[in-house]
């Protein structure tokens, strides 16, 4: 607002203003509004993150199989960030125990951990993709498996993986390694580790940066009635 009225006075007090200096005023006004535009749209998805994720917790818990909600949550994620964002073909490997059993689980609130953790490993695999020189496989790698009285849960991808000083903080409210206007909103991982803490399970990171990133969700096998 200030450069405009700077400008419009300028206009006023000098009807002669010299192109350069307007052009000079514009083009701070440009960037300025720029960032507001960015900033207000990380605002944006920052609520629309607490919204959906309020609303995830209107479900009840219920025996759940992860397997088929690993492959419709797989299939969401993958084929609408391609429609928003499209990106490098990706690999994706399945690692999943034949004889698995269930956990007591929100389907709804799952399926929103499941989305964040995929996302990011396509996110990783982009940037890794955009930065190789040379011959690179997207890969994701999903695995299900059983240890003793709990189930385990993988994603790991071949990223850019997550720099060693800031895997600590990852889990944290607003945390975010991405720029403004590019669509992290510090949140997705904070809400994941919500939701798995809820289940009564844990959610770690392991990570080598440059090679790739694992994450690994702990959750109790649903006792049989």
């Amino acid at each position: 607002v200030e450069l405009a009225q700077e400008l419009d006075r300028t206009r006023a007090e000098q009807p002669w203003t010299p192109l350069a200096q307007v052009q000079d005023l514009l083009s701070e006004l440009t960037h300025n509004a720029a960032v507001v535009q960015q900033h207000g749209l990380r605002a944006e998805q920052i609520i629309r993150s607490m919204m959906e994720h309020a609303r995830g917790r209107a479900g009840k818990p219920e025996p759940t199989d992860l397997q088929p909600l690993v492959e419709r949550y797989l299939w969401l994620t993958y084929h609408g960030a391609h429609v928003e964002h499209p990106g490098p073909e990706v690999t994706f490997l399945r690692e999943f125990d034949p004889d698995m059993v269930r956990v007591q689980a929100t389907p709804q609130e799952l399926g929103r951990l499941l989305q964040n953790l995929i996302h990011n490993a396509l996110d990783a695999v982009s940037a890794k993709q955009r930065e190789s020189r040379g011959a690179y496989v997207p890969t994701i790698t999903l695995r299900i498996h059983r240890e003793q009285d709990h189930v385990i849960l993988q994603v790991e991808d071949n990223g850019t993986g997550i720099p060693k000083d800031i895997q600590e903080r990852i889990f944290e409210p607003f945390f975010t390694t991405k720029p403004p206007g590019v669509g992290g909103t510090g949140l997705g991982l904070s809400l994941s580790y919500d939701i798995v803490k809820a289940h009564g399970g844990s959610l770690t990171v392991e990570s080598e940066p440059g090679r790739h990133a694992c994450f690994t969700v702990k959750l109790p096998v649903h006792e049989r009635d």
